[in-house]
C-alpha cells in the first residue's frame, strides 16, 4: 500500500514538473524568426543563422527568386550539402507538401529546373552556397510527328516538361548512312523512354549503350529520315500537386 501510494506522488510530481515547463515562457531560449531576401541571378546565396540581440531571436534567412515567364533555372552548387527549393513561403516554413519542393545536391546529375511563372523559396543547407542564372523558355511546337522539329546530328535540344507543358516533343532527323543511330540525355529515365521511328513510322527496337543516358538501335538503320520522339513522364499526371519539371537535353549522332 505504502509503495503505491509512493508512486502515485511521484507520478504527480512528474506531471507539475511537465506543466511548469509548459509555462515558462519559452523567450527566455530565444525563439527563432525568419528573414526572406530577395536572390538575383549571379548572386551568391549562403546559410545565415544568427543570434539577433535586438530582438532576442535566432534569424534564419531563406531566398526568394521571381520569374517572369516559364523557363529554367540552372543551379551552381558549392559545397557538400543540399539546396531546397519551394513553391511557396507556406510550404517553405511548414515543408508539408511532398511534391511543391525539389532538392539539389552538387552530385545531382541535373542541376536544371524548369518552372512556370511565379515566386520560389530557395533554403541553403549549412555547409553549401548556390547561385543561379534564368532562361525563357520557347513555346514547344514539336507535340506531335506531324510538327517534328528538324534536328542536326550533334546539336542539343533542350525540352522543358512541367505539369503546364507535360506533353510530347518530336524531332525529325536524317540518318547520313547506314549505322546505329545513338541517342543521348541528360537524365536517364528519359533516355530510356525515348523512342525511334523508321520514316514508315514503325518503332526501332534500341537498347542501352553504355551510360544509363546513352541509348542506340539495336542494329544499325539505313540512310534515311527517322523520327525521335522524346517521351513525357507521367508522374505530372499522377501528382497534381507537383510543382517543379525536369529541364531534358536531347542529342543524336
Amino acid at each position: 500500500m505504502k509503495k503505491t501510494m509512493k508512486n502515485r506522488i511521484l507520478s504527480l510530481s512528474i506531471i507539475v514538473v511537465l506543466l511548469t515547463a509548459m509555462l515558462i515562457p519559452m523567450t527566455a531560449f530565444g525563439a527563432t524568426k525568419y528573414e526572406i531576401k530577395t536572390l538575383s541571378p549571379g548572386k551568391w546565396a549562403t546559410k545565415s543563422f544568427h543570434y539577433d540581440e535586438k530582438s532576442e531571436a535566432y534569424i534564419d534567412t531563406y531566398y526568394k527568386i521571381t520569374v517572369s515567364k516559364p523557363g529554367q533555372l540552372a543551379f551552381t552548387l558549392s559545397g557538400d550539402t543540399y539546396i531546397t527549393i519551394y513553391n511557396s513561403k507556406s510550404d517553405l516554413l511548414t515543408t508539408s507538401k511532398k511534391y511543391s519542393r525539389k532538392s539539389i545536391s552538387p552530385g545531382s546529375v541535373s542541376k536544371l529546373v524548369a518552372v512556370e511563372k511565379g515566386t520560389y523559396y530557395l533554403d541553403v543547407w549549412s555547409g553549401s552556397k548556390c547561385k543561379y542564372s534564368f532562361t525563357a523558355a520557347a513555346t514547344p511546337t514539336n507535340y506531335c510527328i506531324a510538327k517534328a522539329k528538324a534536328l542536326k546530328a550533334n546539336t542539343e535540344a533542350r525540352n522543358m516538361f512541367t505539369p503546364k507543358t507535360n506533353f510530347d516533343r518530336w524531332y525529325k532527323i536524317t540518318n547520313p548512312k547506314k549505322k546505329k543511330i545513338v541517342i543521348m540525355t541528360n537524365i536517364s529515365y528519359y533516355a530510356h523512354d525515348v523512342q525511334i521511328y523508321n520514316a514508315n513510322l514503325q518503332i526501332v527496337p534500341k537498347v542501352k549503350n553504355g551510360a544509363d543516358t546513352k541509348y542506340c538501335t539495336k542494329t544499325s538503320q539505313k540512310k534515311g529520315t527517322y523520327y525521335i520522339r522524346v517521351r513525357c513522364q507521367s508522374r505530372y499526371e499522377e501528382e497534381v500537386d507537383y510543382a517543379f519539371g525536369d529541364v531534358v537535353t536531347l542529342k543524336w549522332k
